[in-house]
C-alpha cells in the first residue's frame, strides 16, 4: 500500500506575481478588440468633421473638431489601457495555469516510485514463480525418465499410445516421457516469457496517442484486434503443453523409402513423393504396434 503526500503549495514569489496582476480582472481578446474598435470610431469621427471643412461646411465649429479630438485621443488612451489590462490578465491566468500543472505534476510523482517498485516487484515474483515451476517440472521429467531407464522402459517415436508391456509408458526421443495420452516434455521458460512481454510492450505502446487496449476499452476497437498482438497463441499453446494427445487418424498410409525411413501420408502419393517409395507398408511394421 503506497502513500501520498499532498504537493508544495504555491510558494511565495509565484503567489506575489499573482497577486500583482490581480487588479487586471477578466480582460478578453474580445474586450481589447471592442477597445480599438471604439477608439477608430472616435478617431473616424475627427477625420469626418475635418472632412466636412475641407468641404466647405461652415456649420462645423473649432470646439466641435476639439472634442472630438479629445474624444479620440480619450478613446485611444482607454484601448492602450485596455490592452495592457489583457496583457496582465493573461500573463495571470498562464502562471495560474502553470502553477495548476506544477501541483499536477508533483501529486502525481508523490509515491509513484514506490508504486513501480510494487508493481515491478509483483512482476518478478510472478516470474520467479513460473521459473521455480518449471523447473521443478523439468527436475521431474529427468528423474521419471532416470526410473525409466532403471525399468527398462524403450524410447518411443511413434504418435500411438506407448504398449501395455511397459504400462503405456514410453521414454519421448530427446528429454521427455509418455504415460497413457499425456507427453511430458521439458520446458525452457525463456521463450515463454519473451512471448509473453511482446504482447504486453505491443499491447501498450501508444498509437495516435492511446494504446491498443485503452481504445478497446473504450469502445473503439474490437476485441479481436488485441488478439492480433504478437504471439495471440501463447497461452493456448502453453495451456496444451501437458494435453492428451489423440490416436491418428486410421487412414493414414505407410511407406518405406530408399533411404530406409518411413513415410507417413494420409492421401495418395503424389509423383514428387512417389519417387523415393520402395514400398508400402503395415501401421505396425512402420510404428511397430
Amino acid at each position: 500500500m503506497t502513500t501520498t503526500t499532498a504537493p508544495a503549495p504555491t510558494s511565495a514569489r509565484v503567489a506575489e506575481l499573482l497577486a500583482a496582476d490581480a487588479d487586471a480582472g477578466h480582460v478578453t481578446p474580445d474586450d481589447v478588440h471592442r477597445a480599438e474598435q471604439e477608439a477608430a470610431d472616435a478617431a473616424a469621427l475627427v477625420d469626418a468633421l475635418e472632412g466636412r471643412v475641407i468641404d466647405g461646411d461652415e456649420s462645423v465649429t473649432a470646439d466641435q473638431i476639439s472634442a472630438q479630438r479629445d474624444l479620440s485621443r480619450f478613446a485611444e488612451l482607454r484601448a492602450q489601457a485596455t490592452a495592457r489590462k489583457a496583457k496582465r490578465a493573461a500573463r495571470a491566468a498562464r502562471l495560474a495555469d502553470c502553477d495548476a500543472l506544477r501541483a499536477e505534476i508533483e501529486a502525481y510523482a508523490t509515491g509513484t516510485g514506490a508504486r513501480y517498485v510494487e508493481l515491478l516487484q509483483a512482476a518478478e515474483d510472478a516470474v520467479a514463480a513460473f521459473t521455480a515451476a518449471v523447473a521443478d517440472r523439468n527436475a521431474r521429467i529427468g528423474a521419471w525418465r532416470a526410473r525409466m531407464a532403471e525399468l527398462g522402459v524403450p524410447e518411443h517415436g511413434n504418435p500411438l499410445v506407448p504398449p501395455a508391456e511397459h504400462a503405456h509408458l514410453g521414454q519421448l526421443p530427446g528429454s521427455g516421457v509418455i504415460a497413457g495420452r499425456r507427453r511430458l516434455d521439458t520446458v525452457d521458460p525463456g521463450p515463454w516469457l519473451g512471448q509473453m512481454l511482446a504482447r504486453v510492450a505491443h499491447a501498450h505502446t501508444p498509437v495516435d496517442g492511446l494504446t491498443l487496449r485503452s481504445r478497446f476499452a473504450a469502445g473503439a476497437l474490437p476485441a479481436a484486434v488485441i488478439g492480433a498482438a504478437p504471439h495471440p497463441e501463447v497461452y493456448d499453446e502453453l495451456g496444451k503443453v501437458d494435453a492428451p494427445v489423440q490416436d491418428p487418424p486410421e487412414d493414414l498410409r505407410f511407406f518405406r523409402t530408399t533411404g530406409g525411413a518411413v513415410l507417413v501420408l494420409d492421401h495418395e502419393p503424389n509423383e514428387h513423393e512417389a519417387r523415393g517409395i520402395t514400398a508400402e507398408i503395415t501401421r505396425r511394421e512402420a510404428w511397430g504396434q
